[in-house]
């Protein structure tokens, strides 16, 4: 039996506040190096997303980073991605078991494990990791379960650190409020980027080109933009990615996983996200915002053992539509 109960705002604005931090470049780009040197990323968490991110885009040649540090309540999954890293950083090729790039590790052991920890705070601290120098922390990576997201936020900011955030951004609005006040306390002296990588799509960036560029469904200014999304998933969560609180309605669920990157796309099509972007004044995005959502029976008054929604359907209508040319 399911129950059909309407969607919670302060979820979907949860899609919405990443737009009102600065993009994930701005944190790499305005981070200031020392010297030729590349920046040193902290890395906290070392689940399946923060592991992609520490062999494949934590590079040198990839973004002008390293990996200076592991953080993870698990040491052991602290120690081990830690020695993944090192490894890779020594000449160590990296493959993707099964296809998998969230799976991804080194294929041999070389050189020294990066410093692994089990607190941010003990991290920041270590003369290895924090301080000031060539050995400090430019940038911490926030890789993490969303409930944790503002205290390791705050976190990094005290200590003077550039933050890359991924999504969702909290789990709740009133942690997503406060880190949105935080990045702007902090900025410009510190910038707090969110990672949506669904905006560097090349099919995503094609059909953008093609929308307000070319202008293909007509003049901006008028056109009236109209799709229909539809996703299933085989199981949830994912394969990849099987951890409670992915399965929860506090924190996971495929809205607040994957609805982001969608929610995403279409403020690229409808050229709000550059707007927000080039106008010092907070404008509204969207016009009109309404769904239904279903969630199983299950778990009785305990909120921390209630499922995530099983299905969605719903209509988002953007104020204004794309904005004028020019």
């Amino acid at each position: 039996t399911m129950k059909v109960v309407a969607l919670w705002f302060d979820r979907l604005l949860l899609l919405l506040l990443p737009y009102l931090i600065a993009p994930p470049y701005m944190a790499l780009s305005q981070a200031e190096a020392s010297g030729d040197r590349p920046l040193r990323v902290l890395v906290v968490g070392a689940g399946s997303i923060s592991r992609e991110f520490s062999l494949r885009h934590f590079t040198q040649s990839s973004t002008g980073t390293v990996v200076a540090g592991i953080v993870d309540l698990d040491e052991s999954k602290a120690r081990e991605l830690a020695a993944d890293v090192g490894s890779a950083q020594a000449g160590a090729k990296v493959r993707d078991a099964d296809n998998n790039k969230y799976r991804a590790a080194a294929q041999q052991r070389r050189g020294a494990p990066v410093p692994h920890f089990t607190s941010l705070d003990v991290a920041l601290g270590e003369g290895t990791c924090g301080g000031e120098g060539d050995e400090g922390i430019d940038i911490v990576y926030i890789g993490t379960t969303p409930n944790s997201h503002l205290g390791l936020v705050e976190a990094a900011l005290n200590r003077g650190k550039h933050v890359l955030l991924e999504k969702p951004i909290a789990a709740t609005r009133k942690d997503a409020d406060a880190i949105v006040a935080a990045a702007e306390h902090a900025y410009p002296n510190l910038v707090v980027g969110m990672n949506i990588g669904m905006r560097y799509n090349e099919a995503l960036i094609e059909m953008k080109r093609r929308i307000l560029e070319a202008k293909e469904l007509g003049p901006s200014s008028s056109s009236k933009l109209q799709a229909t999304l539809k996703t299933h998933f085989a199981q949830w969560p994912r394969e990849w990615q099987i951890q409670p609180w992915c399965a929860g309605r506090m924190e996971g669920g495929p809205l607040r996983e994957v609805g982001t990157h969608f929610f995403s796309a279409l403020l690229e099509f409808s050229g709000a996200h550059d707007e927000l972007h080039s106008s010092a004044v907070s404008k509204p995005v969207t016009a009109r915002i309404r769904a239904n959502v279903s969630y199983p029976e299950n778990g009785g008054s305990d909120a921390s053992q209630q499922l995530c929604e099983t299905s969605a359907s719903g209509e988002i209508v953007m104020a204004g539509g794309a904005p004028p040319p020019g």
